[in-house]
């Protein structure tokens, strides 16, 4: 488990919401993204391509023009629409709001990753770096979200960020 260090961005602290069922962490993540995709840039940052195949289908079937950003695709991620990408893909991207889905141990740190270790304290390190990537990416709100056990690279009882459950966003 890590502990951050102090904060020195100012603005809203970022938030960690725990769902009861994968289905409405799926389903709020693609109603905020749609809500606050139309008035800034919006991106859904994914562990993986199969992470991102849930949301996008998702988004469009809403009415949502979002954009995957992967190799073919520019990093204009200063227009107002919601972006899906992955953790590697984010890296050097600003969006005015993040979420990141799937804090779970199950993916954090990633199972075929630690079976192959030659050491669990450099696959755990080179996973935080990876997380550390997606919640930079933010300038404004952060939302990160898990159904399930939380990472152990993520401490849950942490002053620097905001603590919800789901039925606390009703």
């Amino acid at each position: 488990m890590v502990e951050a260090a102090s904060q020195i961005a100012e603005g809203p602290k970022p938030i960690l919401i725990e769902f009861s069922h994968k289905q409405h962490e799926i389903n709020w993540i693609v109603d905020r993204a749609i809500a606050i995709g139309k008035t800034s840039s919006t991106v859904i940052v994914c562990r993986n391509r199969a992470d991102i195949a849930i949301f996008l289908p998702l988004l469009k079937k809403r009415g949502c023009e979002a954009i995957e950003i992967n190799k073919e695709t520019p990093g204009f991620a200063h227009l107002k629409k919601v972006y899906l990408t992955t953790f590697h893909a984010a890296k050097g991207l600003e969006f005015d709001n993040v979420f990141i889905p799937y804090l779970i141990e199950d993916k954090f740190p990633d199972p075929d990753m630690i079976s192959s270790a030659v050491s669990i304290e450099e696959t755990y390190a080179d996973e935080i770096k990876l997380l550390y990537v997606a919640v930079t990416r933010s300038k404004y709100g952060l939302y990160m979200t898990y159904c399930g056990n939380l990472s152990p690279l993520f401490p849950r009882d942490s002053d620097t960020y905001d603590f919800y459950d789901e039925e606390d966003l009703s």
